[in-house]
């Protein structure tokens, strides 16, 4: 689960499978060049039914509640990324139950980061959802000082927090998404290439 979105709501596996799926070919055809397949890792894994439905060469899934055991590390994201080889990887899924701030910055700071990837995310977000500290903060604002005071006046605003984390944190200017309202939920499925900034090579 995403550290970001804390609401009672139910959380299903695989909702709207067959876009998903259709989302994750559509990335593939249009990012990676001619000829390369998939490397994948799956930080969200689940059952690994998303990336059995799509060709690939390799393929890493984390999953927390022990699900897909036979193609799975049982483990929080989170506690795994750091000590990852990134470089063996040309696209990360992201398909978290919330909006994953917390993922994309441990990725960020793996020195092993390729000088590009295809990432592939899911975003939800709604005005009865909490936002993680690091999100909030990332974007401008106090957590402590300012977010704690009118949360719901944020929490309707983090589909735009999450864009600009993508510019300011990433450097990616544009992203390709495809977003819908289901219930008091806004839900995003979209992509776009995260390339190592310069001054990240160099440190």
């Amino acid at each position: 689960m995403s550290s970001t979105i804390k609401a009672a709501r139910r959380q299903t596996d695989n909702a709207h499978f067959d876009l998903k799926v259709h989302v994750r070919k559509l990335a593939v055809a249009a990012c990676l060049p001619p000829g390369e397949e998939p490397r994948v890792l799956d930080c969200f894994a689940g059952e690994n039914r998303l990336w059995s439905a799509i060709p690939h060469a390799y393929y890493y899934g984390i999953d927390a509640a022990g699900k897909g055991r036979a193609r799975n590390v049982k483990a929080k994201n989170e506690k795994v990324i750091p000590s990852l080889d990134l470089s063996l990887f040309n696209v990360i899924d992201l398909d978290s139950y919330g909006v994953p701030f917390r993922q994309l910055d441990l990725i960020l700071k793996n020195k092993t980061l390729p000088p590009s990837v295809l990432v592939i995310y899911t975003a939800i977000y709604g005005a009865i959802a909490s936002v993680c500290k690091e999100a909030v903060n990332a974007v401008g604002i106090d957590h402590d000082r300012v977010y704690r005071k009118c949360p719901m006046l944020f929490n309707k605003a983090v589909g735009a927090f999450w864009d600009l984390y993508l510019f300011n944190r990433c450097g990616v200017e544009r992203t390709w998404c495809v977003s819908f309202s289901e219930g008091t939920y806004r839900k995003c499925y979209g992509w776009f290439v995260l390339r190592r900034r310069k001054e990240e090579e160099k440190s």
